[in-house]
């Protein structure tokens, strides 16, 4: 018998939308620009900041995006 953990179709499409979004050109980008600008600033461990940071930052700008489509269809 399979056993799936009863998050898995959650999981799996958390896990798609992620990837998606680090492997988009606007990450790479995004997290290239951060990391130059860490490294010039002396921050600790520029690459992995510069990595969670861009990772946030259009996580966020899809969530800002979405509330935006609501306002507008609940007019």
């Amino acid at each position: 018998m399979i056993v799936v953990c009863k998050n898995h179709l959650k999981n799996t499409a958390i896990s798609c939308h992620f990837s998606k979004l680090v492997l988009s050109k606007d990450f790479s980008l995004l997290c290239e620009e951060l990391i130059e600008l860490y490294k010039k600033y002396y921050v600790i461990n520029p690459e992995q900041e510069a990595y969670r940071d861009a990772f946030y930052c259009l996580i966020a700008q899809e969530e800002g995006a979405q509330k935006g489509l609501k306002k507008s269809v609940s007019m």
